[in-house]
């Protein structure tokens, strides 16, 4: 398969390497879009793994199903999902007070190679955890690889109730992206209301 290695800051390279083998009670997805995050973009430009290189980042990812483990169960050959990039406890006292931000059994899944591959393997930790949605029919891959950025939005909203704020202040906060998916999100809001 192909995969943009990251050797060094500003060192990434497309190379073809071994397809990952299908985890006990996992899945292998074939990668069908993954967002750029701001995190990608630091993190490919610095010494962010400290010299342990080669690396695959990418953590905004869709795809669908290409090999499943037979005792993965919720799932299917087929399937179109997006892959949360985080799996949070849900049992930690942060957690189950709603801020899950701050779990403490995060799951690390940016120590193991990420989304910028043809495939990418999905542990059986993150489908217990609950860190995979379905793609809707007539949802693009691309459009769902943005749903990190807008939960995170929503989750801005929500906590700040930013909605007393004019709409331009509102998007001088943020990057570009987060600052369009804020805009769709306060339109939506504010039609709903």
């Amino acid at each position: 398969m192909k995969a943009a290695l990251m050797y060094g800051p500003n060192d990434i390279r497309i190379e073809e390497i071994e397809k990952p083998k299908c985890p006990e009670g996992g899945f292998v997805l074939k990668v069908m879009a993954v967002g750029l995050c701001g995190s990608d973009i630091r993190n490919l430009t610095t010494d962010s793994k400290s010299g342990k290189y080669p690396h695959i980042y990418g953590h905004e990812i869709t795809g669908i199903i290409d090999e499943i483990s037979p005792s993965c169960t919720e799932y299917k050959v087929g399937d179109r999902l997006y892959i949360y990039p985080a799996d949070h406890c849900m049992q930690c006292e942060p957690c189950r007070t709603g801020h899950s931000e701050m779990c403490e059994n995060l799951g690390n899944n940016l120590d193991r190679p990420g989304g910028f591959a043809q495939y990418y393997t999905v542990l059986p930790r993150q489908i217990a955890r609950d860190v995979i949605y379905r793609i809707p029919d007539g949802i693009s891959y691309d459009r769902a690889s943005l749903g990190e950025p807008l939960s995170s939005v929503y989750a801005c909203i929500v906590r700040t109730r930013c909605l007393r704020l004019p709409v331009r202040k509102i998007l001088r906060l943020d990057s570009a992206i987060r600052s369009l998916s804020l805009a769709l999100v306060l339109l939506d809001v504010s039609t709903q209301n």
